[in-house]
């Protein structure tokens, strides 16, 4: 059984994060500390023989492992990349091993990148153990995770560990904004943020809603009614009037507004998000704290309701209570009913 070497972007459809992914560390977005560490054992030429690679899906380990592969001058044909998802078996990872003591063909090295790594059998890790114990001195294993926590300490210990950040919605924005531009459309730095929401920490989910609005629309400027539109993303409408339901005790507003979501099958979840966020953001002006990603008419809004005499306990409460509630597992927007009844109704607080 051979285990890839890839196709390279221009054999396969046009798919953004395929085609707009790093090829070298200087376009790594977001990994500073990892890409700065892998940089500099290259030029030292201090290479271990397995590094671990770990973190949320879509933040970059498996393009980074690559561009390892390319800094230290592997040949495609000594790179292997295997889907460790789908190769779970110590049938599949003693056939990857037996392959190990087989010189490389054109390079100094032979790397093998493991993607989802934790999906491996007890007795595939255990197979996967021995060859790092003692593995040629030409094999380089990456092994790349979301979930470190599956992985047996026996295997852990035995690698350089790397732990990918989860980029924050500026990084995504920012990238979104390159790659628009690259594509010839026009997009700001306030709506790429929108789109940022919905990829949840993931570049790869970010360039895909990119796409999905770039096939919709034809368009050159992408505007948040679009984004809002093609996505199926709550107005920012909808949400300072939830806020400023709170904000002045106006209940019936706050139920219309929920009930306007579900009527739209808009996302709730970005729903409560920017919800959270505007409510942090009050906190933050009221503190002299400047904040982007408003525009002129918002932030005039959220000043608004810094002048509420109860602002600090009804809205903080809100805050505290809606940041939980994205992961009790509830219907948002159920809980979100709670929250009006609950603050929305206290006064002179």
């Amino acid at each position: 059984m051979r285990y890839n070497v890839r196709m390279s972007d221009t054999d396969q459809s046009k798919v953004l994060y395929r085609v707009y992914r790093p090829n070298t560390f200087s376009e790594v977005s977001g990994q500073s500390a990892v890409v700065q560490v892998l940089q500099s054992s290259v030029k030292n030429k201090k290479i271990a023989h397995a590094y671990l690679f770990s973190g949320p899906r879509g933040t970059g380990k498996t393009s980074i492992a690559r561009i390892f592969a390319r800094a230290l001058e592997i040949d495609p044909i000594d790179i292997f990349e295997i889907d460790a998802a789908s190769h779970t078996s110590i049938e599949n990872i003693k056939e990857i091993l037996h392959s190990i003591y087989t010189l490389p063909i054109q390079s100094k090295y032979k790397i093998y990148i493991l993607d989802e790594v934790h999906m491996l059998s007890t007795k595939a890790f255990t197979a996967l153990l021995k060859t790092l114990e003692e593995p040629p001195a030409y094999a380089v294993f990456v092994l790349a995770t979301t979930e470190q926590d599956k992985i047996p300490d026996t295997i852990i210990s035995r690698c350089v560990q790397f732990v990918f950040a989860r980029p924050t919605e500026h990084d995504i924005a920012q990238v979104l904004v390159s790659v628009a531009t690259k594509e010839k459309k026009s997009l700001d730095m306030d709506t790429a943020n929108l789109i940022a929401k919905v990829a949840d920490g993931s570049y790869r989910d970010a360039l895909t809603a990119l796409q999905k609005i770039l096939y919709a629309d034809t368009k050159k400027e992408i505007t948040k009614e679009m984004v809002e539109l093609i996505l199926a993303l709550p107005k920012r409408s909808l949400v300072f009037n939830y806020v400023g339901a709170i904000a002045t005790h106006n209940i019936t507003l706050g139920l219309e507004t929920l009930d306007q979501i579900r009527a739209q099958q808009s996302s709730q979840r970005i729903f409560l998000l920017e919800v959270i966020d505007v409510l942090r953001s009050v906190f933050l002006i009221r503190e002299g704290i400047s904040i982007a990603n408003y525009s002129s008419k918002e932030l005039a809004i959220i000043k608004e309701y810094i002048k509420e005499k109860h602002i600090n306990t009804v809205l903080f409460s809100a805050l505290i209570y809606l940041t939980g509630s994205q992961y009790s597992g509830v219907d948002i927007t159920m809980n979100m009913e709670c929250i009006l009844y609950e603050y929305g109704a206290k006064k002179n607080q």
